[in-house]
């Protein structure tokens, strides 16, 4: 009996609220938009790192293989 009171006297009081008359501004949805903005281009940069990583590898395994290459052909003999 008791939980049926409390929860009649919970849904009274949310059910039955007045609306509240204030004037919020046009500064909140503004300060809101910077850390929107900076979240969205965080998640942007990561997943374009993401798609990147592959590419970087395989450019700095060819860097390496080529510099290697050259090492050896600077260090062998002159025929």
């Amino acid at each position: 009996m008791h939980k049926l009171m409390a929860l009649l006297l919970i849904l009274n009081v949310f059910l039955h609220t007045s609306p509240a008359i204030a004037y919020i501004g046009p500064g909140a949805g503004i300060l809101l938009l910077g850390p929107m903005f900076t979240m969205l281009a965080a998640v942007g940069v990561a997943i374009l790192m993401l798609l990147l990583w592959p590419l970087m590898a395989i450019r700095r395994k060819r860097k390496t293989a080529k510099k290697s290459t050259t090492d050896k052909d600077a260090s062998a003999p002159p025929k």
